[in-house]
């Protein structure tokens, strides 16, 4: 499953639930990989040899180290074939507004903030490069999101980075690649100027039509829960992060009801249910804790599981287990970090 079939399907598993939701996720997810295949592609840089990506044919300007290169359809035999015009001219990026050393028109990336533009000539405004209705892909409206809301309270602090990484690999179950994109994306969004309305408006334009109604509402679910897992990491969201959890429900359509709903799940937890679920007390060292969510982990994984044969309702008991000790351990943790 590609990048955007496992954000699709593991929001949607965070949000649904257990076994349905992973089988919903993956469901939808899978759809959401063959309708992905064309909207970007990796090609190698001829200069650095450092991966870079594209959205079609044309000029483009490698982010690693600001050199041009031409990428052409594969049976030309000009595939990445080197500028050597020996034409330039700077021209200004229209997201982060530094100059960009371009040969000409066409379709370029900006070495500063990596954002593709379009140029059209000399008369023209840069403008941002449109492909498939919006100029950013979905990954990278995600972590801009996450980004933004995490660095709202004035810091990004390890407990943020902590719920942002559970999500990633927990949930989306990215590969190391997959993730290698998105802590780059990430690190675009600390530099950039772009609001965290921006990023959720592009993620919600970039990917709402691709669902029937309950598809749509239980993704966007997910992905507020994921924003709130984030705001709270810290135990209570700033007054800035409560402002963006109401601007994405608002922009995601999440109804009063659902938003109030999700919000009551941070607000005063009974930590003593979860001290339990670890087989814990708070007279415990962190070390115990730990010690203890290792051996929980061991146990009730969905991989050891699986590889045990057990009958279907015992698998799908451990998935739940499992969930619980994965978000005890998370909100006892915090309480040791004080």
């Amino acid at each position: 499953m590609g990048w955007l079939g496992k954000v699709v399907g593991g929001a949607l598993g965070f949000a649904v639930g257990g076994p349905v939701g992973a089988v919903a996720g993956a469901a939808i997810g899978n759809k959401f990989d063959k309708n992905d295949k064309n909207d970007r592609m990796e090609v190698i840089c001829p200069y650095c040899n450092k991966p870079v990506f594209i959205t079609g044919y044309g000029r483009w300007t490698c982010p690693h180290c600001n050199d041009i290169f031409n990428y052409y359809e594969p049976n030309t035999n000009r595939q990445q074939e080197q500028d050597i015009s020996g034409n330039s001219m700077d021209v200004t990026c229209p997201y982060c507004k530094k100059g960009v050393l371009i040969s000409g028109p066409g379709n370029w990336i900006c070495p500063h903030c990596s954002e593709t533009f379009s140029y059209n000539g000399p008369k023209s405004q840069e403008i941002p490069h449109q492909t498939g209705g919006s100029d950013i892909s979905p990954l990278c409206s995600m972590f801009g999101m996450f980004e933004k809301i995490a660095k709202a309270d004035g810091v990004i602090s390890q407990p943020e980075i902590s719920a942002i990484d559970v999500f990633v690999k927990e949930v989306l179950k990215l590969d190391a690649n997959d993730r290698r994109e998105g802590i780059e994306y990430f690190r675009q969004a600390k530099v950039s100027k772009e609001s965290f309305e921006y990023y959720a408006v592009k993620f919600y334009e970039g990917l709402k039509n691709n669902f029937n109604p309950e598809e749509a509402d239980n993704f966007f679910y997910g992905i507020t829960e994921a924003l709130f897992k984030i705001s709270y990491a810290d135990q209570a969201a700033c007054p800035e992060q409560e402002r963006m959890l109401s601007m994405a429900a608002n922009i995601f359509n999440i109804d009063a009801s659902s938003f109030n709903y999700i919000k009551e799940q941070y607000l005063k937890p009974d930590t003593d249910k979860y001290y339990e679920i670890l087989g814990c007390t708070k007279n415990d060292s962190f070390e115990v804790v730990q010690t203890r969510y290792k051996a929980l982990v061991k146990e009730y994984h969905p991989d050891i599981i699986a590889s045990k044969n057990l009958p279907k309702d015992f698998i799908e008991y451990a998935t739940r287990k499992f969930q619980d000790i994965q978000e005890a351990y998370e909100i006892v943790r915090r309480q040791y970090a004080r």
